[in-house]
């Protein structure tokens, strides 16, 4: 028969081998609470790191974009103003020291379209602060084309009086 020492040294014994058992089970492992704190350390980083890489600009389309328009081979210069004023979007586009208003403006999301006078239909997508696209074949025999445009800063004073500007001249 095994005295009470015994058994509590047995028992002793068995808890030991526990793992969290035994001597330390009134001093808990910090193993684990080390480890997370790590894992939210590194997490907090990485979102601190890539949240940069997946902002978008509040700007959407308007603004002012400059670039190229190319047609065969041959680039032009372009500059494309557009804003959206009581819902509706308005600009204006000069090509080749040309400037025209634009018509039939859509923008859904990073989705722009509009026409232009003698120039075609352009259809294009915005990406951070670039505008790219194509430009149907217009009706006066000019070739499709491929549009490339950066944003650039500029006043809205003064983005808005270039766009009434040819907006006016055109009339209604």
């Amino acid at each position: 028969m095994n005295t009470k020492r015994e058994i509590r040294i047995d028992r002793a014994k068995t808890l030991a081998q526990e793992p969290g058992k035994g001597h330390n089970r009134r001093c808990p492992s910090t193993k684990g609470k080390a480890m997370r704190s790590r894992f939210a350390l590194m997490l907090l980083g990485t979102t601190i790191v890539v949240a940069p890489a997946f902002a978008q600009t509040d700007k959407g389309a308007a603004g002012m974009w400059q670039g190229t328009v190319e047609r065969n081979g041959a680039q032009a210069p372009m500059t494309l103003r557009l804003r959206q004023k009581k819902g509706h979007w308005k600009g204006r586009a000069d090509v080749e020291g040309s400037a025209s208003p634009l018509t039939k403006v859509q923008v859904q999301g990073n989705h722009v379209q509009f026409s232009l006078k003698g120039q075609g239909n352009f259809d294009g997508t915005i990406s951070e602060n670039s505008l790219v696209g194509k430009l149907s074949p217009s009706k006066k025999g000019r070739a499709p084309g491929s549009v490339s445009l950066t944003r650039q800063e500029e006043s809205e004073e003064e983005m808005n009086a270039k766009i009434d500007a040819v907006i006016e001249s055109e009339g209604p």
